[in-house]
């Protein structure tokens, strides 16, 4: 059963315009059928009224009372109320995909620096404890420079 649920969720979190118009009709079909059918305990229909008959000895008296259907008005406001957690939900959500978009970017960008530093820390000792900013372009040790040269600069791709 479970995997049914996950399986239900994945294909609603990939068809999300899809799952909003399908609630969407369900819900006008849902207030097509209050009033078909007369559900009085939807608030969409006519309302609902209450006949009391009181005896006394001056005689009998009929009272009525009579509750409202649902404005268009209460409607929204149920949905307002309902709709608050569901966009505060929405937003979290999205809040902590940036998040971790950003996250993700900041450690590249960190991977990228180190990778430049420590290019940056052998290159230096081989100028300055190598002594190659010396040597002719056709030694052996210029050759290894220039190949370790390419070979870091390669590695880091901006």
């Amino acid at each position: 059963m479970e995997a049914w649920f996950r399986s239900l969720w994945q294909k609603i979190k990939h068809h999300r315009y899809t799952t909003g118009v399908v609630v969407l009709l369900m819900f006008i079909l849902f207030i097509f059928l209050a009033y078909r059918f007369g559900w009085d305990w939807t608030g969409f229909n006519s309302g609902t009224s209450q006949i009391t008959i009181t005896s006394t000895s001056k005689g009998n008296y009929t009272a009525t009372a009579s509750q409202s259907s649902k404005s268009l008005w209460d409607w929204l406001q149920l949905l307002a109320v309902l709709a608050i957690p569901i966009v505060v939900a929405l937003g979290a959500a999205w809040y902590a995909s940036r998040q971790e978009k950003v996250r993700g970017r900041e450690n590249v960008d960190n991977q990228r620096e180190t990778l430049l530093l420590s290019y940056i820390d052998k290159m230096s000792e081989l100028m300055l404890v190598r002594h190659l900013q010396h040597s002719r372009p056709e030694q052996e040790a210029s050759k290894i420079a220039r190949v370790k040269n390419t070979n870091s600069a390669t590695k880091v791709r901006w």
